[in-house]
């Protein structure tokens, strides 16, 4: 979790400052995550001033063959508890809660907390939605037949 030393990144939203990051900044994902630093299951998240007046900060994954996703759990996860473990944001125990703001939207965050760490933090994720060519799709199942399934 990359929480300063970048230079601006410009963007009018955070899915913005994303496409910035990924088409003019790449270099900075490659120098974390590639040899000889970096292996192949290695993230990186870059903690940005926020551009949503809600979230106390914003921030941009990215991973391996440069994938900048615009939502991840666990990389939310890491980047909350990165912010409530530096006092970036003010830690209030037993429980926390604030915002952040991913390339997907706003990411509603409450943390357990104690002895001044996070042990335990939800996320609230942006709304997903099913397209309707996407739902009661069928398929085959060796051992178990068709099964009804639906795709986000």
């Amino acid at each position: 979790v990359v929480v300063g030393g970048l230079p601006s990144v410009p963007g009018r939203t955070m899915f913005d400052k994303r496409n910035h990051m990924l088409k003019q900044m790449d270099h900075y994902r490659k120098l974390l995550l590639l040899e000889p630093r970096g292996y192949p299951c290695q993230n990186a998240n870059f903690v940005l001033p926020p551009v949503h007046p809600d979230a106390a900060f914003g921030y941009v994954i990215a991973e391996q063959n440069a994938v900048y996703p615009a939502m991840s759990g666990h990389n939310t996860i890491c980047v909350a508890t990165a912010l409530l473990e530096t006092g970036m944001v003010p830690m209030t125990e037993p429980i926390t809660e604030f915002t952040l703001e991913a390339p997907a939207g706003l990411i509603g965050i409450r943390a357990r907390c104690e002895g001044g760490k996070a042990v335990d933090v939800e996320l609230k994720n942006t709304p997903s939605f099913c397209r309707p060519r996407d739902m009661g799709v069928r398929i085959d199942v060796p051992e178990l037949g068709q099964v009804e399934l639906d795709i986000a």
